[in-house]
């Protein structure tokens, strides 16, 4: 019987400068550079399929990267980026028709969620 230690004693590097390449030390688990690859190759996918309006379900750490991607940072940016999320909530990512400017209209929006 193995003992599991919460949180994980890092198995890799942790400093500033390689978050990205952090490995939590559990066996199948992504890096952060691994999970924001996946993510914004999904969004791309997205992007690639412009609508009016879309809609993408997350959960908070994925988030990160959906907000990243949107606003086109690059992968290598997001080492100490945090878009933080709350269960439930709505993020607004808004392009304009002139400019193509994006915009992060709202973070994380609970609101909606006041009368339930």
């Amino acid at each position: 019987m193995s003992t599991v230690v919460f949180p994980p004693v890092p198995a890799g590097p942790c400093g500033h400068d390689l978050r990205l390449d952090h490995f939590e030390g559990i066996e199948g688990a992504e890096t952060r550079r691994e999970a924001g690859a996946r993510v914004y190759a999904a969004m791309d996918r997205i992007l690639t399929r412009p609508r009016d309006h879309q809609v993408v379900v997350t959960h908070g750490f994925s988030h990160t990267f959906v907000v990243g991607r949107w606003l086109q940072l690059p992968l290598e940016a997001m080492g100490r980026a945090a878009f933080a999320a709350s269960p439930g909530c709505i993020t607004e990512l808004v392009e304009d028709d002139v400019f193509g400017n994006r915009t992060l209209r709202t973070l994380a929006a609970v609101d909606h969620l006041d009368d339930v």
